[in-house]
């Protein structure tokens, strides 16, 4: 099982992921943090000295939320995804959004595109294949198979 993550250890994961720059991933990863997007295990404890512990099922969500933000995606639209991607992996799979990529082969995050026809109403996830397929629309995809903590085979669904 990996190990969870402080502030500075997430930080160095995205930026070993070049997801971004020490001082960006410090910053971005506060600011999600505190906008409920990002959740540290237990409270978080602001000016109290106490690290920001990070479940190591954050980095995958950290990574999706880097490359929206790098996207030039408004940090409302952003939250508006995520919070509805996590309705949809729920619904769907019953699982959390790591789990729920770990079952899917070639993960893939797929945005639609707005005015697009066939445009998913929130982001959710799908293989590669999938995200492709005729009628879907205009989207955005983001290959998540690099950004699974665990280096496990996905099985098909």
């Amino acid at each position: 099982m990996a190990e969870p993550f402080t502030t500075a250890g997430l930080a160095k994961k995205l930026i070993d992921a070049n997801l971004g720059t020490k001082a960006e991933a410090m910053r971005i990863i506060q600011h999600y943090t505190s906008e409920g997007l990002l959740v540290t295990e237990g409270a978080v404890n602001t000016g109290t000295g106490k690290r920001r512990i990070y479940p190591a099922s954050a980095f995958i969500r950290a990574a999706i939320l880097f490359r929206m933000n790098r996207l030039s995606v408004p940090a409302g639209v952003i939250k508006e995804l995520v919070l509805g991607l996590d309705q949809w992996v729920r619904k769907t799979y019953s699982l959390e959004l790591e789990a729920a990529c770990k079952k899917i082969e070639d993960p893939c995050l797929v945005l639609g595109i707005p005015g697009g026809p066939g445009e998913p109403k929130s982001a959710h996830l799908a293989s590669a294949s999938q995200a492709y397929r005729k009628g879907f629309g205009d989207v955005i995809i983001i290959d998540l198979r690099s950004y699974l903590s665990d280096v496990v085979e996905p099985r098909k669904v």
